[in-house]
């Protein structure tokens, strides 16, 4: 089977794989996640013939496994962005000036952090992005951390240079800076 044979036996199963797509995600996400599909199994796979058996039948467990994987991704970031706005939605409602006093702790106390914990939190808060995405400087402004610091030479890793690891740390110890020095 050539590679064209094999992109054409899949997409003669597509109503299956969205299926299985607005099962996890709803029928408004379940159509984007299969052409998701479709991209990562030609970006990412060299050789289509590891998605045939025996030269007819396709690996439907392994599409399976890369819908099923979108579809996680899919909810996990969507999960990310609902914490935030209830994080949001669940602040007292304060005065306008008790607000702003509030924000101004928080900064003055971001003044007394060092630059790289100033700068990741900051794009941590703001842009929304997951410590994976930071990590692998998806944003433009992750990139121009990596620059700043100087953590790698973009011909030597891709995304930042900064480990997912090392940035939970960074975030975790802004957090718990917050936490243990602006009493409300």
């Amino acid at each position: 089977m050539s590679d064209q044979q094999i992109i054409n036996k899949i997409i003669s199963y597509e109503q299956d794989w969205k299926r299985i797509a607005v099962s996890f995600v709803g029928s408004e996400n379940g159509k984007d996640i299969v052409q998701e599909m479709y991209i990562k199994i030609l970006t990412y796979k060299k050789n289509l013939k590891n998605l045939v058996y025996n030269e007819t039948d396709i690996n439907k467990y392994f599409i399976y496994v890369i819908i099923r994987n979108l579809c996680f991704g899919f909810m996990n970031k969507d999960k990310h962005n609902l914490e935030i706005n209830e994080a949001i939605l669940s602040i007292p409602e304060e005065t306008p000036n008790e607000m702003d006093s509030l924000f101004i702790e928080v900064h003055k106390e971001m003044t007394s952090w060092n630059p790289y914990e100033k700068k990741l939190f900051e794009l941590y808060l703001y842009s929304g992005l997951s410590y994976r995405e930071l990590a692998n400087g998806t944003h433009k402004d992750a990139k121009a951390i990596s620059k700043e610091f100087k953590l790698s030479e973009p011909s030597v890793r891709n995304g930042t240079g900064i480990s997912v690891n090392s940035i939970f740390n960074t975030i975790y110890t802004c957090k718990r800076k917050l936490k243990n020095n602006i009493k409300r």
